[in-house]
């Protein structure tokens, strides 16, 4: 392992120290990793490509996680959070895919961020926990369960951290609110790519209720590099694929969670007849395969999970 040393000039003619030689053809052949990466964001003229989302919303219930200008005073636009009618636990977010990273490796993730919580409205009816944290696969949730673990109330989960909660007083104007977690920065492991997927939200605590408005408009992110994530190279993945109420339609689900970037369904004789690549369309999308169009017969389905990984299982197609 190399270690960082200061520099010093030596005078025209005069050889470098032996030691010194050994050190730097040492450290000539050691791999040097990214250490730190820091990002700031400031959302007074849009949303930097952050995407807004919800998980286990009520069909009548209404949320908003989208960049709009503050009325109060447009110094503080920003990302507005807002709902109303939620039950205990449901999650408004908003998330950004970070590249160019160290593959498979962890990282230390530390936040500072500000909001500004308009005045003059109705109370929250609960408490708005709000939590921050990061994974490797890109969000997604269905059937009221999402690929990332947020915890539970004012509790931290294994991707996202707990950093407070906010609270609204009727009648009160509009005030500033900084969260950092710098206490407990979060550790997240990236993807074969190099990708985390950066995620900012809020839990609406015990009771249910409303989240008023709350503008997120600065963010802080920080990066450092802990090292490779061994674990994650020697893991080993299964995948459940079980028949819907719904004749002929399979659904799949990945043990550790990973994402599936692309299934391929052939014949036992090994004839393609069916390609599906990993879509964009929205983070809900369900984990599943319609084979109702195929012949009855026996097939063999080729999964290619993001870590490059491939798992093969056997499909049947009734009459």
């Amino acid at each position: 392992m190399c270690s960082f040393f200061r520099m010093r000039a030596f005078p025209a003619g005069r050889l470098l120290p032996a030691m010194a030689v050994v050190c730097l053809l040492a450290c000539s052949l050691c791999p040097v990793q990214a250490q730190s990466e820091v990002y700031s964001f400031r959302f007074g003229e849009g949303d930097d490509h952050w995407m807004g989302m919800s998980l286990w919303q009520k069909a009548s219930g209404k949320w908003e996680a989208a960049w709009q200008e503050n009325p109060a005073d447009s110094s503080w636009n920003g990302i507005r959070f807002s709902s109303s009618d939620l039950q205990e636990g449901d999650f408004l977010y908003i998330y950004k895919v970070f590249g160019g990273l160290q593959p498979t490796s962890l990282y230390e993730i530390s936040f500072l961020s500000s909001f500004t919580l308009a005045g003059d409205t109705a109370d929250a009816g609960g408490a708005v926990h709000l939590k921050m944290g990061a994974n490797g696969l890109r969000p997604r949730h269905l059937y009221n369960r999402a690929n990332f673990d947020k915890g539970s109330g004012p509790r931290s989960g294994r991707n996202l951290a707990y950093i407070g909660d906010l609270h609204w007083e009727k009648g009160e104007g509009a005030c500033r609110y900084i969260a950092n977690n710098y206490a407990d920065p979060v550790l997240a492991a990236t993807n074969t790519e190099g990708n985390l997927y950066l995620v900012v939200g809020m839990e609406m605590g015990r009771g249910g209720g409303n989240i008023p408005p709350a503008y997120l408009n600065t963010l802080r992110i920080r990066f450092d590099y802990m090292g490779e994530d061994t674990i994650e190279s020697k893991r080993v993945f299964h995948i459940d694929l079980t028949e819907t109420p719904q004749k002929n339609v399979y659904a799949y689900q990945v043990y550790p969670e990973q994402e599936v970037v692309r299934y391929s369904v052939f014949t036992r004789s090994g004839h393609l007849v069916m390609v599906e690549e990993d879509s964009d369309c929205i983070p809900s999308c369900p984990n599943e395969i319609d084979a109702s169009f195929l012949d009855p017969d026996s097939y063999l389905v080729e999964f290619i999970l993001q870590n490059e990984k491939r798992i093969i299982r056997p499909l049947t197609v009734r009459p």
